[in-house]
């Protein structure tokens, strides 16, 4: 895996971000006030099957004595990680097509019923804000959190379905039809100019 920059908008104080846990750290001078600020670190992005290894339990335990502290954050993905689960389960996606810019992208696009959309609602409820503090231009995310909710609930869908469908060598196919098909079932996209 390769570390890539990203900018995280935190509440800070100051040039100082401010802990979200008194053991990460001493709050910042309460004389100062508090502003969303950016500040860049490396990140590893996480592959499909990262996130299916870490989330395919049936609970995110710490073993004692680690020193490590697990955040709200990963709970929610836990959370998220078993309503895409259970959509997969339940058969409830299809392929679709969607348009960038000038390229369209084969995917797999989730189908809630009316239960699975109170638990994306629930889930958008509690999104910790952490999860919504990157962002890839030079202002803070303004994404609302249903969106944004909606959009990794997508992404997982859409990895984990490939991930699953990737196994096997790749054929020549003789129409369009068959292109976007095939690419659906693999990890990466196809883009159709």
């Amino acid at each position: 895996m390769t570390a890539v920059k990203r900018t995280l908008w935190l509440p800070a104080r100051g040039s100082v971000p401010v802990p979200s846990s008194p053991l990460l750290g001493d709050e910042p001078d309460r004389r100062k006030k508090t502003i969303l600020a950016p500040f860049s670190l490396s990140v590893l992005p996480l592959k499909t099957q990262d996130l299916q290894d870490l989330f395919q339990r049936d609970s995110l335990e710490v073993p004692p004595g680690t020193g490590l502290i697990l955040g709200r954050s990963l709970h929610w993905g836990l959370r998220l990680f078993r309503l895409v689960g259970n959509l997969i389960a339940q058969e409830s996606y299809l392929p679709s097509l969607i348009q960038r810019d000038s390229t369209w992208e084969a995917i797999w696009i989730p189908v809630l019923s009316e239960e699975g959309e109170r638990a994306m609602e629930h889930l958008a409820e509690s999104l910790p804000g952490v999860l919504r503090s990157m962002a890839l231009g030079e202002k803070p995310p303004e994404i609302p959190a249903m969106d944004h909710t909606r959009e990794m609930i997508s992404t997982v869908l859409d990895g984990l379905i490939r991930l699953r469908l990737s196994k096997g060598p790749k054929k020549a196919l003789p129409s369009l039809h068959d292109v976007w098909l095939d690419n659906v079932q693999y990890l990466s996209h196809i883009y159709l100019r």
